[in-house]
């Protein structure tokens, strides 16, 4: 393995297309917990705050996600399905006291949380094998 003057691992097209993707994948879910919690904080919610944290968390998975590929990945395949068990479990005790909303919604939202990282995890996983 070379390494460029920035410390940063030589990488092939292929990897390098793969870490972008995965990149792309883990700002979704960023994203929309930003914009949940400064949502809920416009709304004079302070609940909002702690969405701040999840969002931080993930663009710093992604950070570390350029150097240590492998670990990354394997961090991200095998949380996200845990948290999603943990998650859902939640969200049926939720469902339950509200009346059972509907459940579209959700899975919409279960799929932004927790598919999107585990599908950057596995990419990741996949980049790091190309290297």
């Amino acid at each position: 393995m070379s390494v460029s003057t920035f410390h940063r691992p030589a990488q092939d097209s292929a990897s390098s297309r793969l870490v972008w993707v995965a990149l792309a994948l883990l700002l979704v879910p960023a994203a929309a917990l930003l914009a949940l919690g400064v949502g809920e904080f416009m709304e004079g919610e302070l609940s909002g705050a702690q969405h701040l944290p999840e969002a931080a968390l993930l663009v710093a998975l992604g950070a570390a996600a350029w150097w240590r590929r492998r670990l990354a990945g394997i961090v991200l395949v095998v949380v996200a399905p845990l948290l999603l068990i943990a998650w859902v479990s939640w969200v049926l005790i939720i469902r339950e006291e509200s009346g059972n909303d509907p459940v579209l919604p959700w899975l919409i939202t279960a799929a932004i949380l927790f598919l999107f990282p585990f599908l950057a995890g596995w990419l990741l996983l996949r980049a790091s094998d190309t290297r």
